[in-house]
């Protein structure tokens, strides 16, 4: 058988529902929002508050990041996107949940549709049931309760007592298999050092139960000579992007070049969240109704993004060392772009450091260009060729006054 709150709000928008909006759908921001248990939210809810009670009734998709506590015991109507250090589900939930914490989330809810989690613990206690597939990410998770599709769990220690209908794929250093575990599939499992797998005596497994290599075993590092290669084709192809991005479109490049030197905190916790919702919409998308096309687009546009995001990274990190000017032409901003994608090159050759450099590279500068595209304005102007703008005339000067 066979992952400050209001950069994350930001996010969402951009990675969610971006045409949700442009029609102008907006968070709702207070310290705290508490839906009693007789009251109904009609429609799709977007909220942002200190603490989030809900133990009514939101007829639509939920939207709610937390800067302290997300309390879920109301009914939901459709999905479920939840942001907050504390989460607490034991409601219900009509379609998918989401949820990401920043330290522990406690799930006992009934969801009828898959569960993505995120957060250092994670535990889904004995009432719940999820009657898709699971995945979980964390430190310490703890399975329980009901799962009706597949289970995956990426963590440091897990433990699993839950009933699984399906096939259950485990990757952490340490797994303890409970005796009132149930899997009708199969159980794969991936322990360092070929540690012993715990399985409780009363444990049933239906299917094939078996260890399996680390996705990461057995890769040899590279030398500098390849190192040296493999970065000599990046600098090449990505300097045949920046003429095709510098020449294209040139105002979403200074754009995104402007709102990363103006805001780079809040530009690399924005895509650093997309790093991380991305494929999980690509996974949401894969086990829905809209199938594989979908998760492969979005897939695609995540890889697609990472590596423009590099490129304008580049074009910033050498506008900030040679010096931005609020009005360039296309020769001046490929300039700039190749002197940073040239850094970024030597930067690559360091074995370690230049991999961590190239990722706080592509993080920011896919921050950078999803904010330029959300819209955020920026002071630089963009220069047509090689053409200076015209200087002001004094009919200008007085249009300007009037």
């Amino acid at each position: 058988m066979r992952a400050r709150p209001s950069p994350w709000i930001l996010a969402l928008g951009l990675l969610l529902l971006p045409g949700m909006l442009a029609a102008g759908t907006t968070f709702e921001q207070m310290e705290a929002w508490d839906v009693a248990g007789e009251e109904v939210i009609a429609g799709p809810a977007w909220r942002y508050a200190d603490q989030a009670r809900v133990a009514g009734t939101v007829s639509d998709d939920l939207f709610l990041a937390a800067s302290e506590l997300a309390e879920l015991t109301g009914t939901l109507g459709r999905d479920l996107w939840c942001f907050a250090p504390v989460i607490r589900s034991s409601g219900e939930v009509a379609g998918h949940a989401r949820l990401l914490a920043a330290r522990n989330a406690a799930v006992e809810a009934r969801i009828a549709g898959t569960l993505m989690a995120a957060g250092p613990t994670l535990a889904l206690g004995a009432a719940n049931e999820v009657a898709g597939d699971v995945l979980l990410m964390g430190d310490t998770v703890l399975v329980e309760g009901l799962i009706r599709g597949n289970l995956w769990v990426y963590a440091q220690q897990v433990t699993l007592a839950a009933d699984v209908g399906g096939n259950v794929r485990l990757i952490a250093a340490d797994i303890v298999v409970q005796p009132r575990t149930r899997i009708a599939g199969d159980l794969v499992y991936t322990l360092p050092d070929n540690r012993e797998l715990i399985v409780g005596a009363q444990a049933e497994i239906k299917g094939e139960l078996r260890a399996a290599p680390s996705p990461f075993a057995g890769r040899a590092a590279p030398t500098l000579a390849t190192r040296a290669m493999t970065q000599s084709y990046f600098l090449l192809a990505a300097l045949l992007v920046a003429v095709l991005w510098q020449a294209g479109a040139p105002g979403l490049a200074v754009g995104a070049r402007g709102v990363l030197l103006a805001g780079f905190w809040k530009t690399a916790l924005i895509g650093s969240l997309a790093f991380i919702l991305l494929p999980l919409l690509a996974l949401v998308a894969a086990v829905s109704i809209v199938g594989l096309p979908l998760a492969a687009l979005l897939g695609a546009l995540w890889l697609a993004g990472l590596y423009l995001g590099q490129i304008a990274a580049a074009y910033a990190l050498g506008s900030a060392l040679r010096g931005a000017k609020p009005e360039e032409t296309l020769g001046r901003r490929l300039g700039l772009s190749l002197f940073g994608l040239a850094l970024l090159f030597l930067a690559g050759l360091l074995p370690l450091l230049g991999e961590l450099i190239g990722w706080i590279a592509a993080l920011v500068g896919l921050g950078a260009v999803l904010r330029a595209l959300s819209g955020v304005k920026s002071q630089w102007v963009v220069i047509v060729g090689d053409k200076q703008p015209a200087p002001p005339t004094a009919l200008d000067n007085k249009e300007e006054e009037r």
